[in-house]
């Protein structure tokens, strides 16, 4: 669960304009289940 984290913010940082991808969500639903 920690790790999906991390990997989601690095993403997110490297592609600012993915963040509206729906590929950044679902690790992020995935950090919270």
């Amino acid at each position: 669960m920690i790790i999906p984290i991390p990997t989601t913010i690095i993403n997110a940082c490297k592609t600012p304009l993915k963040q509206d991808k729906t590929p950044l969500t679902i690790p992020f639903n995935y950090t919270k289940i």
